[in-house]
């Protein structure tokens, strides 16, 4: 069982952990308020149960031991009154235990008859106690996993934007936060002080690419500033399931590898003016052409910045953004 925090979006109830397996990793996620309840009643569920076991216990030998033809002492008879009345194992434990040391010296086989009555109540009490203890190890608060729910996934309908303008006063904000969350992320985890709880949302916390600060350009000699100095990064193989937290079975899991390579591009023949909007609200933007895809016209730009801030074309939409504190020149 594993215990959640309410700000973030977990799936709860039944699921399978499949870093433990299908037995071991069976999980069921509460709230703490409601681990609370689960815990308390199995306490008094565990308590309840053990009661019930010893009393069955004591019907079954009552019945095994009793001999209504043959006559008996008074040990046995005393050992089935307590057999018939005693409410729990401690109380039996107390009550063998004093009948074994009053008849010790006064019948036959008082150890042989006395001592299985002592051993098993002595048995299923400690049982009964360490298992009210161990109900508490059902779930866990710290370091635990959860599943995190998919409710805000989805893919953006394209069509239902009808212009340019208006797509943009859709995408751009949520790129705006979406940016500014991770800057908060980058300060609050990979500094040198002590990682908070925020940190603790990917089953990694940290990646370890291969970087390569001195390769040749990716590109033609004619493009790239550098020919050598160049950067390239390699993630290797990461795991669906240990790298990536995608919670699957191991049939279903796959590598995933992302080669990376950065180089300053020459901007000089390759560049283009632009204007974006109309008459009443007109912006000026650089395009970069680098390649037409298949085979398309050079009309096709490759990239497209506006001039001097980002600060006007974040101001298209009526959304209060806050654009990124950087400019390309």
């Amino acid at each position: 069982m594993s215990l959640y925090a309410k700000e973030i979006p977990i799936h709860l109830g039944f699921w399978i952990n499949w870093s433990y397996g299908q037995i071991g990793g069976a999980t069921l996620t509460l709230t703490r308020r409601d681990g609370a309840f689960v815990v308390a009643f199995l306490a008094i569920f565990v308590g309840i149960a053990a009661n019930s076991l010893w009393r069955i216990a004591c019907f079954g030998l009552h019945l095994y031991l009793s001999s209504g033809t043959i006559p008996q002492d008074g040990l046995y008879h005393q050992r089935q009154a307590i057999l018939r009345n005693s409410s729990n194992a401690i109380t039996g434990l107390k009550q063998f235990f004093r009948v074994h040391l009053a008849w010790r010296k006064k019948t036959r086989k008082v150890h042989g008859r006395m001592l299985p009555m002592v051993v098993l109540a002595a048995s299923l009490s400690i049982a009964s106690g360490a298992a009210g203890v161990l109900s508490s190890w059902i779930f866990s608060s710290d370091a635990n996993e959860v599943l995190i729910s998919g409710v805000y996934c989805g893919v953006t309908d394209e069509e239902k934007f009808s212009s340019t303008i208006e797509r943009a006063g859709f995408v751009l904000p949520y790129i705006s936060k979406q940016a500014q969350l991770a800057l908060n992320y980058v300060s609050q985890c990979y500094n040198d002080g002590s990682p908070t709880d925020e940190c603790k949302v990917y089953v990694k916390s940290t990646l370890s690419p291969i970087i390569n600060r001195d390769v040749e350009c990716p590109f033609g000699k004619e493009i790239c500033v550098n020919q050598s100095n160049n950067m390239r990064l390699d993630t290797g193989f990461l795991d669906s399931h240990d790298d990536l937290g995608m919670n699957l079975p191991r049939n279903f899991r796959f590598l995933y590898r992302v080669v990376e390579q950065c180089a300053p591009l020459a901007t000089n023949g390759y560049t283009k003016t632009n204007s974006i909007g109309d008459s009443s609200y007109l912006i000026q933007t650089m395009r970069y052409y680098y390649g037409a895809p298949n085979g398309q016209n050079q009309d096709v730009h490759t990239y497209e910045y506006p001039f001097n801030s980002t600060r006007e074309l974040f101001n298209l939409t009526s959304t209060a953004v806050n654009p990124p504190d950087y400019s390309l020149t």
